[in-house]
């Protein structure tokens, strides 16, 4: 007898009839992670007045500076809702580079909460939808100063019921057909288990955003 294994995205014996884009989780080393990043739209997130991370920081280094220029041209300071949209294609970044960077503020590291996580995921689905990409790339890594508020199960959550809350509307998706994780291999548990809850969060959905444009 055979036994089919069911699919780790949407939970049916075959992923072929899933409407759900897959989930990836990645695990690489954050240096090696940034350096031979491969996407087509790349989530990085800034906290307000504070400086790059490390992935970003690695990332930035890869493309000869480009990421802090462009935040010092555009007076990105990291507000919460504040964004900036590089589109590395046009500038001749072709080579083991994202097409796209989008770059959110996210405010006080102290003000972080599922809810700002939610308003997040809104509006880089929305970012993925519009510029009509496959493959969105969300680095789940925590910043020292978040740690104790970003639960990797719940954020992980929160995106698959974004997720499924723009497949109840017709093109909201775009043509999006991967989502990847990056992630420490000691957070892969915790962020796999917050995919695997199926179903809305809240009911109805309150729709939180971070910004309105």
């Amino acid at each position: 007898m055979t036994i089919q294994k069911s699919c780790p995205t949407c939970g049916s014996p075959s992923h072929q009839n899933c409407k759900l884009p897959r989930f990836i989780l990645s695990t690489s080393g954050t240096s090696q992670s940034a350096r031979e990043l491969r996407t087509d739209l790349l989530l990085l997130t800034a906290m307000s007045h504070m400086g790059l991370g490390s992935f970003a920081a690695t990332l930035d280094r890869s493309l000869n500076g480009l990421l802090s220029k462009k935040i010092a041209d555009s007076g990105f300071s990291g507000k919460l809702g504040e964004h900036l949209l590089i589109d590395l294609k046009n500038l001749g970044h072709k080579r083991q580079s994202p097409s796209y960077i989008l770059l959110v503020g996210l405010g006080h590291p102290a003000d972080f909460s599922l809810r700002t996580a939610c308003g997040l995921f809104r509006l880089s689905l929305d970012r993925a939808a519009e510029l009509g990409v496959r493959r969105l790339t969300i680095p789940f890594l925590t910043h020292r100063l978040t740690a104790e508020r970003m639960n990797l199960r719940g954020t992980a959550a929160v995106l698959r019921c974004r997720v499924q809350e723009r497949l109840s509307k017709p093109h909201q998706l775009g043509a999006l057909e991967e989502i990847e994780i990056l992630c420490s291999p000691q957070a892969k548990r915790h962020v796999q288990q917050g995919l695997d809850i199926a179903g809305p969060l809240h009911s109805p959905c309150s729709d939180p955003r971070i910004c309105r444009s």
